[in-house]
């Protein structure tokens, strides 16, 4: 298991280091091909896929994919305490249970966190906390625009998705 894991996280790496300095259409287009010529069912839920490179079925299983169906109900059994932690839980309510592989946008995050009043002032921040922790727990894997202020995506690591599962334990 841990073999077909680790294959499938390298895959994974390995398609992100192709399509990462391509613009949004090209990627598009380009993944768009490859559902079709590997004739993948499209209409598969993108938190089913986590599963494929190395997070654990203990949360995102097809059992127990509908265990909170809202982020305010995720944010309630988590309790996180620092912004740090509130950045990490909703980077990981994004990207398991909303948007799948492809990581979150800060901004995204907060809107989640603002919609329960619990907004961060710079979230930038609070992720880089967690980009600067050993080990990461978050990892940015692209930035849109030139300024300090541009659009950032980031990505949880394993360690960012087993921490906020400690979190959820207790």
């Amino acid at each position: 298991m841990q073999k077909a894991t680790d294959n499938a996280l390298s895959a994974f790496n390995s398609i992100c280091d192709v399509l990462q300095p391509l613009d949004d259409e090209t990627r598009s287009r380009i993944v768009k091909s490859i559902v079709m010529f590997f004739n993948i069912d499209s209409h598969t839920d993108s938190r089913l896929a986590s599963d494929t490179i190395g997070t654990s079925t203990e949360y995102v299983s097809p059992d127990n994919i509908n265990l909170y169906s809202t982020f305010a109900e995720f944010y309630a059994v988590v309790k996180p305490s620092t912004n740090a932690d509130k950045a990490l839980v909703a980077g990981f309510w994004l990207q398991i249970y909303q948007e799948g592989l492809g990581g979150f946008r800060s901004r995204e995050a907060n809107k989640e966190l603002a919609n329960l009043g619990y907004s961060i002032n710079n979230i930038t921040d609070a992720l880089s906390t967690l980009i600067n922790t050993n080990p990461q727990l978050v990892l940015q894997v692209k930035k849109s625009g030139k300024s300090k202020q541009a659009r950032k995506t980031y990505k949880l690591t394993e360690a960012g998705i087993n921490r906020v599962k400690e979190m959820i334990d207790g």
